[in-house]
This record gives structure tokens, C-alpha cells and sequence, in this order.
């Protein structure tokens, strides 16, 4: 089965997307990325340099959920701040998968996160960053993208599946 990696910086309505879409499928999957972070007892911040083998560990747990769930048949709603930095690894590691990129004007991610509290890590300086990280390759990554801002659930799900049934949504190049 393919796996729909659904990307984007905080706030931008992915894991919306994700559990809409596993809940409209028998065999549905929403995987969290985020709850991988949240099993580590004393986790660093995953936007510092110091992180990345804790962050590419995490990478691993997840993308090996996935593939495991995918083998048994599950269609798979994986959502997570995993940016364009991460398609070798997700090409290297997923047979079949597609690469969803929801993007949101700055100031809504930032009020929408303040929002909820269930997400303390997505601090406003963790929010710019993540955006600016995302923003900063937009336009090489165009034909995933999927604009949210200002936009209901209903409206992006169904500029998902309009586009994802056109054959949208194919791995992009490498970055």
C-alpha cells in the first residue's frame, strides 16, 4: 500500500488532514509522527543541531511503523513536520509513497498554534523556524504544495482528493 506523507511546517492543518482521511478508510491509519518525539523520556528540541541523531532515529521508528502497517495492508495517513530535508530518507526507506506539502502564511500558523495547548514544543520562535525552513524551497516543491491558509477542512480535503486523483502528489526530486 502507499503511504501519503502529509508535510508542513506547524499549524498548517496536517494532522487534520490525516485523521479526516484515515477515518473515511476501513483499512486507515493516521500515524502522528510527533507521538514518536513524546516516547523519548528526555527528548531534545528537534529544531537544534544537537538533535539530529535523536531526530533521525525518530525518522527510522516512524518510517518503519509505516512500512510495517502499509505490508499488512493499512492505507497510511503519515503527518509530521518532515520537510523536503528528509525525501532521500523516505525514498530510500518507502516502497511507495506520495508527498503532501500543506503550507500556511506565517502569522496563522502562528495563531492557530498558540490555540492549542496540546503541543508545547511549537514554540512562536519553533513555528518561524519551521516555516522559514519550508517557505524558504516552496517553489521547487510546487506540485505538492497545498496552500491551507484561509481555507476550511472541507476546501483542503477536497483539493487533496481532486488532485491526489489526478495522479498528484508524486515524490518530488531530490533536494
Amino acid at each position: 500500500m502507499t503511504v501519503v506523507v502529509i508535510s508542513g511546517p506547524p499549524g498548517a492543518g496536517k494532522s487534520t488532514l490525516a485523521a479526516t482521511l484515515a477515518e473515511r478508510c476501513a483499512t486507515g491509519v493516521h500515524l502522528h509522527s510527533d507521538d514518536f518525539y513524546r516516547y523519548l523520556s528526555h527528548p531534545l528540541d528537534p529544531s537544534t543541531p544537537a538533535s539530529k541523531s535523536q531526530n533521525e532515529t525518530v525518522v527510522d521508528a516512524f518510517l518503519a511503523a509505516a512500512n510495517a502497517y502499509a505490508g499488512g495492508g493499512f492505507e497510511v495517513y503519515l503527518d509530521g513536520v518532515i520537510g523536503p530535508w528528509w525525501l532521500p530518507t523516505l525514498k530510500a526507506t518507502l516502497p511507495d509513497f506520495r508527498y503532501v506539502m500543506l503550507m500556511i502564511d506565517l502569522d496563522s500558523a502562528l495563531h492557530r498554534t498558540a490555540r492549542r495547548g496540546s503541543q508545547p514544543s511549537a514554540t512562536p520562535r519553533v513555528v518561524r523556524e519551521m516555516h522559514r525552513q519550508f517557505a524558504r524551497d516552496a517553489s521547487r516543491y510546487a506540485a505538492s504544495i497545498i496552500d491551507t491558509t484561509g481555507l476550511s477542512t472541507d476546501a483542503v480535503l477536497v483539493e487533496y482528493v481532486r488532485r491526489m486523483s489526478q495522479g498528484g502528489f508524486e515524490p518530488p526530486s531530490m533536494p
